[in-house]
């Protein structure tokens, strides 16, 4: 499975995921993204910058580590915002750790079962890299 049926296939099945990307948090790039809509470059840009600065800050990570968030003990945590208009989560991509998946949902979904469907395609766009 390619990178791109990966993300497809995460749209599909991530509870009222409206957008998914795929970030190199070293160079602050979308590599890859799939959506329901078409997005501006500023919109890409900003979920780049905000994976990195999530994922790669050491007091997000260990604060998230203390708050139980992570959801595995040998991965990231799994770093999910709720907001007023949209709910977005970030995760560390489990083949690259410079590497994060970004998903984008409405703001109704359900926690339990958009933590499980994350986790799930987390391992879906590891085995296509």
């Amino acid at each position: 499975m390619s990178l791109k049926d990966a993300l497809v296939a995460g749209l599909d099945a991530v509870p009222e995921c409206q957008t998914i990307c795929y970030v190199d948090m070293s160079s602050g790039l979308v590599l890859a993204s799939q959506g329901r809509s078409r997005r501006p470059q500023e919109f890409y840009d900003k979920i780049a910058s905000l994976a990195a600065g999530f994922l790669q800050s050491a007091t997000m990570v260990e604060m998230a580590k203390s708050m139980a968030i992570a959801t595995e003990p040998d991965t990231s945590p799994c770093i999910c915002l709720f907001g007023g208009d949209q709910t977005h989560v970030f995760v560390k991509a489990k083949s690259f750790p410079e590497h994060a998946i970004c998903y984008m949902c409405s703001p109704t979904v359900n926690p339990d079962a958009l933590s499980a469907a994350v986790m799930e395609n987390r391992e879906i766009v590891a085995n296509a890299m």
